[in-house]
């Protein structure tokens, strides 16, 4: 047998870390941050402690590790839109179908995410990070708001947030019984000038 070249070992540190990551999801929002053991999330995993370590400090470097491949991993797609050429119109509603489609994509996840983002003094410790993000996010869509000739884009851009965080959030409660289809579209009509 051939030893393994370095792009199968990344291949194997990936599929380790992926598996560990979605353990460890799942378990922080069934059981809470604070009730799940590294042990348990290695025993989720099938891996054992020692690897677990070798990837990650503990349980805070494991769930920022999580929380920013949600962050980044979500990012692209919808920065790509807002950098686009595309008309201001344009980029809210391509922002709300990317938006929506990660959500109707990975229900699961989604669930697990917003578990986890409801624990706050988990994530207190990412609290500086998430707030600029969230006010990257405002700030964006506040220029597109304005862009748009609404007389007061920040107002705008913060309800067209709220807008999105309900809409995510009664999908994800109701699942199949709620509109998801309709309501995006009616959205994106709202927008419509």
């Amino acid at each position: 047998m051939s030893p393994k070249t370095n792009e199968q070992f990344a291949a194997m540190r990936r599929e380790s870390q992926e598996k560990i990551e979605a353990a460890a999801l799942r378990l922080f929002a069934e059981k809470g941050y604070h009730n799940t053991s590294i042990s348990a999330i290695a025993r989720a995993a099938g891996v054992s402690k020692g690897l677990l370590y070798n990837y990650y400090d503990g349980k805070d470097d494991l769930l920022d590790s999580l929380i920013n491949h949600a962050i980044d991993d979500n990012s692209e797609e919808i920065e790509a839109f807002l950098q686009s050429e595309l008309p201001p119109f344009e980029k809210i509603k391509a922002v709300t179908e990317a938006a929506v489609q990660m959500v109707v994509s990975d229900p699961s996840y989604w669930k697990l995410l917003t578990a986890l983002a409801l624990q706050q003094d988990v994530i207190a410790h990412l609290k500086e990070s998430l707030d600029q993000k969230k006010a990257e996010m405002i700030q964006t869509a506040t220029v597109l708001f304005e862009q748009m000739g609404y007389t007061d884009p920040e107002k705008e851009a913060f309800l067209y947030g709220a807008t999105m965080d309900g809409l995510m959030l009664h999908y994800l409660s109701l699942g199949g019984q709620y509109p998801m289809e309709a309501m995006k579209d009616y959205i994106i009509e709202k927008y419509k000038l």
